[in-house]
């Protein structure tokens, strides 16, 4: 009886409040967890769901080796082609990073298609670099190539305020 009069205590004590994903990413930004070439933005969707992305392209990663020196890291980054890499974070936990492939003749505009059992898709980012807005479309493309199964929209923001904004945004 103690021992559960005890937990139900703990419990109690517990703030019951969920976090957004703009509170997750400062937790995780005040514990110095965005430090590395690949995460330059963090895009928070404009609903309420508690996940948000970090991402960065290729140019931008290579421009920020080359900066810092790391000429070889930033020939072996050139060598993956045009694209944008993408960690998405759920409740503060990171899933498995992913490389978005830049589609020819579109600025701002990446892909990456994928298989499952059952269904053959694409994950569409197309990203306007001055305003920092994005839109993430999913196909099924097994039942339509034009019409989205599913749309995300929201903006993106430099992780740390003294970082310039992307080498893409000059060139939109």
């Amino acid at each position: 009886m103690k021992k559960t009069l005890a937990v139900l205590l703990l419990l109690a004590a517990v703030p019951s409040h969920a976090q957004t994903a703009r509170q997750y990413f400062t937790e995780l930004r005040d514990a110095n967890s965005f430090n590395h070439y690949p995460e330059k933005y963090v895009c928070f969707n404009d609903d309420d769901s508690p996940s948000f992305a970090v991402v960065s392209t290729t140019k931008d990663i290579i421009d920020s080796m080359t900066r810092s020196g790391d000429k070889e890291g930033a020939r072996g980054v050139a060598k993956a082609g045009d694209g944008l890499y993408v960690q998405t974070y759920y409740k503060g936990v990171p899933n498995e990073p992913a490389f978005y492939r830049n589609s020819e003749g579109e600025k701002g505009s990446y892909h990456i298609d994928f298989d499952a059992p059952i269904r053959h898709g694409r994950m569409a980012y197309r990203i306007n670099w001055k305003t920092g807005r994005f839109l993430l479309l999913v196909y099924a493309l097994d039942r339509s190539k034009d019409i989205p199964a599913a749309k995300t929209s929201g903006k993106c923001e430099l992780i740390h305020a003294g970082d310039k904004p992307s080498v893409e945004a000059n060139s939109q």
